[in-house]
C-alpha cells in the first residue's frame, strides 16, 4: 500500500500542507497565510510565528484523514533563497525571504570576485535576492554572527531542524543560493573562504529523499496523533518539486510555470555553455542531471 505522505510547502505569503490519504486515494490540503515584515530592503518572517502557522496547517489538514489513518512520511518544499541563522539552541536572525533584496549592498563584493567567474563556478549570475550576497552583507553589518557554532539554515533546513533537531541541507538549496561549486556538486568552500564566511556555516548536504528521523517530542506535543509516527525526509526547493511533479524528472522535458514571473525549467545531463541565454543552473534531485532555469 502507498504510504500516507505529506508535503509541507512554505512560500513567502503562505504555508500549505497537502496530504495524500492512501486509504481513500484523496488529496487533502490546508493553507494559512503569513505576512512578512518589510524594513527597507529586508523582508522577513518571525520564526516563532511561522512555526505556529506550520503546526496549525498540519493539524487542520490531518483532521480530514480517513478514520485510523496516520501520516507516515513528511517532505518539505520551500522557497529557495530564504534562510535564517541559528546558534546551538535558537534562531539568531529572522527568516529572510527570497524577496529580500539586501544582497544589492554586496554587488561590488561579487564584482570584485569576478562576475563571469562566479557564474562559471556557481551557475548563478548576480541577483540581490540570492543567499550569498545577503550573507556577505549580513556579516558585514553584524560581525558578531560570524561564529563557528552559527549555522545557516535554508527555510527547508529550518523546518527540518524545528521538527527533528537535526541540521541538514540539500544541494538544490545550496546551489540555488549561489554557494555551490556546481561542476563538483559540492559546497563551494573556497568561495565562502574568499568572503570570510566560515566553511562550517552550512550543514552537510544530504540526498533528496533521505530519511532524517522522527518528529521530536516538543513538536509532537503540539501536533495531533495523526502525526505521531511520521518520519521526516529530505526535501528541497519549490521549483525543483514543481518540475518533478510536472515532468517526472525526465531529461529534455521543459516545464513552464504560469505564475507572476513565468519561469521555465529543464533538466540536462550537462550544464551547457550558452552565453546568450545564461540560464541559472543548479543541481537536481536526480544525481545525473542539472537543473537549468530561465524566464519567459
Amino acid at each position: 500500500m502507498t504510504a500516507t505522505s505529506a508535503l509541507i510547502d512554505i512560500g513567502g505569503s503562505s504555508v500549505k500542507v497537502t496530504i495524500r490519504d492512501s486509504r481513500t486515494e484523496k488529496m487533502l490540503t490546508h493553507e494559512i497565510s503569513v505576512t512578512p515584515t518589510v524594513e527597507g530592503r529586508h523582508i522577513f518572517l518571525d520564526p516563532t510565528h511561522l512555526f505556529k502557522a506550520v503546526i496549525a496547517a498540519m493539524n487542520n489538514c490531518a483532521e480530514s484523514l480517513s478514520t485510523g489513518a496516520t501520516v507516515e512520511k513528511i517532505y518539505i518544499s520551500t522557497l529557495r533563497q530564504g534562510f535564517c541563522l541559528i546558534d546551538a539552541e535558537k534562531e539568531v536572525t529572522p527568516i529572510y525571504l527570497n524577496s529580500d533584496t539586501s544582497g544589492e549592498l554586496a554587488r561590488k563584493d561579487l564584482e570584485k570576485y569576478g562576475s563571469k567567474k562566479i557564474y562559471e563556478e556557481t551557475g548563478h549570475w548576480f541577483a540581490p535576492q540570492l543567499t550569498l550576497p545577503k550573507v556577505i552583507n549580513l556579516f558585514r553589518h553584524n560581525p558578531e554572527l560570524r561564529k563557528k557554532n552559527t549555522k545557516l539554515l535554508f527555510v527547508h533546513d529550518w523546518l527540518v531542524w524545528r521538527l527533528t533537531q537535526e541540521k541538514v541541507t540539500e544541494m538544490t538549496l545550496v546551489s540555488a543560493g549561489q554557494m555551490a561549486k556546481l561542476s563538483k556538486k559540492t559546497t563551494h568552500t573556497q568561495l565562502l573562504e574568499y568572503f570570510d564566511i566560515p566553511t562550517e556555516l552550512l550543514p552537510i548536504p544530504q540526498k533528496f529523499g533521505t530519511e532524517v528521523g522522527a518528529i521530536k517530542a516538543s513538536a509532537l506535543a503540539e501536533l495531533s496523533t495523526r502525526w505521531s509516527s511520521a518520519k521526516v525526509f529530505v526535501g528541497g526547493g519549490d521549483s525543483h518539486f514543481l518540475h518533478m511533479g510536472a515532468s517526472g524528472n525526465h531529461a529534455a522535458k521543459v516545464v513552464i510555470s504560469a505564475g507572476s514571473s513565468t519561469p521555465i525549467s529543464l533538466l540536462s545531463t550537462s550544464m551547457g555553455t550558452s552565453t546568450l541565454l545564461q540560464p541559472w543552473k543548479s543541481t537536481s534531485f536526480e544525481d545525473s542531471m542539472f537543473f537549468l532555469e530561465g524566464n519567459l
